[in-house]
């Protein structure tokens, strides 16, 4: 989270969308192949975390889960793990169907509700990705226990 602090200092030519986006890198002959998660993600291109250290080549594909590819240049690295990547043509990501379900998933969490979320997190499938399922139930937790916390408040102003 930036805390206003991007506006100031960020020379991106567009705004980013904050996402946790679970995708694969292949690289070389196409035989390589890594996961991890987009974190932030624009129309000409997006921040890479890996699950482990990482030597990637200037040119990898990008792939979605529902099989689009996008290739991408690498123009940043950070510790082996974070990586920022181009879209080489960015006009094919402006198009596709990635692109459309990351803006209609920031749309409903941007104007939802804490609880509304973390309703529509429940009924999400996240297909294995272990990262996104514990945030799932650690949000649950943390809702379940901030209920607790409030209804606790509430009877002890009703016993006063």
């Amino acid at each position: 989270m930036s805390f206003g602090r991007r506006d100031v200092y960020d020379r991106r030519g567009e705004p980013r969308t904050d996402i946790l986006q679970r995708v694969s890198l292949v690289f070389g002959d196409k035989d390589t192949s890594v996961t991890g998660l987009i974190r932030n993600i624009s129309m000409s291109g997006l921040r890479f975390v890996s699950d482990s250290p990482l030597n990637l080549p200037r040119d990898v594909t990008l792939i979605f889960g529902n099989g689009e590819w996008f290739d991408c240049i690498v123009v940043r690295e950070e510790g082996g793990t974070e990586f920022g990547l181009k879209f080489a043509d960015i006009g094919a990501f402006g198009r596709s169907e990635a692109k459309e379900s990351i803006d209609a998933v920031y749309q409903i969490t941007k104007s939802r509700s804490p609880m509304e979320i973390y309703t529509m997190m429940e009924r999400v499938e996240f297909f294995g990705d272990e990262e996104l399922e514990a945030a799932t139930r650690d949000y649950a937790a943390a809702y379940d226990h901030m209920i607790s916390l409030y209804q606790k408040r509430v009877f002890a102003q009703q016993q006063a």
